[in-house]
């Protein structure tokens, strides 16, 4: 079953290189003098292209996924939060790693938020989840930033969702309350996986990139900034881990609510 599952998912997160693949594949049986097999693959490759382009649908599957998971409408006092965990993803890495200073993608606003927050809640920890990289860089902005080095803990051993709640388990006591701070369409991903590992955890998500409803306008704007195939690609990773998860045992939910 996840053998099966890999695959499927695969496929829908790589139609790009599928495209391309099979316009490759329709050039080279054109010059073979292949007219119907060139034909065969040229279209496909097309429309795929097309598809993955002009499809409202990554635009919408990103809406929903983001909608799913909503901010608290109040939050606890100061002195009930334990923390606020921090997942990485805000970083460019090879980029970071090479110029030597922080460089973020379009998930940047995820740390930024996690400070505000760490301002309104003046005694809980700064704890900041992801690899070596971003525990470098997160460390150093919030240091930069005024936050005192007792508040901040960094874990810098996580490659995945998956890794953050039991390597978290290990730096900090999981029967405390904490603020989740991730992008709003990773939320339910990452809910499902800190609720299975029996954090007790207020999602906080941040960083949208979709509006409240569908529109043509946003879809319409969506496909002028070559957005689309980002969006069902990223769409389809998210849902790729919720199933994931739940068919391996490591959540109880596949589309959990806040």
């Amino acid at each position: 079953m996840e053998i099966l599952l890999y695959y499927i998912f695969w496929f829908f997160i790589n139609l790009d290189l599928i495209a391309l693949g099979s316009l490759i594949l329709g050039l080279f049986f054109m010059v073979r003098y292949r007219p119907k097999i060139a034909h065969a693959f040229l279209v496909s490759g097309a429309l795929i292209l097309i598809f993955i382009n002009v499809s409202p649908l990554g635009p919408w599957m990103i809406m929903n996924l983001e909608k799913r998971v909503q901010r608290p409408s109040d939050l606890p006092k100061d002195e009930d939060i334990g923390g606020i965990i921090l997942l990485g993803g805000s970083f460019s890495l090879i980029e970071t790693k090479e110029r030597g200073e922080p460089v973020f993608n379009k998930a940047g606003t995820r740390i930024y938020q996690c400070m505000d927050l760490a301002r309104k809640f003046s005694t809980a920890k700064l704890i900041a989840t992801g690899n070596a990289i971003e525990g470098e860089w997160s460390e150093k902005i919030f240091l930069d930033n005024g936050f005192s080095r007792e508040r901040i803990i960094i874990d810098s051993d996580s490659r995945t969702t998956q890794d953050h709640g039991p390597l978290l388990k290990k730096l900090i006591d999981s029967s405390k309350k904490y603020i989740l701070v991730t992008s709003a369409f990773h939320m339910p991903r990452s809910l499902a996986l800190f609720k299975k590992q029996g954090f007790d955890v207020i999602p906080y998500p941040v960083d949208y990139h979709a509006p409240h409803h569908m529109s043509r306008l946003f879809w319409l704007s969506s496909v002028l900034q070559r957005s689309t195939p980002m969006a069902f690609k990223q769409a389809c990773i998210e849902w790729a881990g919720l199933v994931g998860n739940y068919v391996k045992g490591l959540s109880d939910e596949i589309f959990p609510r806040g």
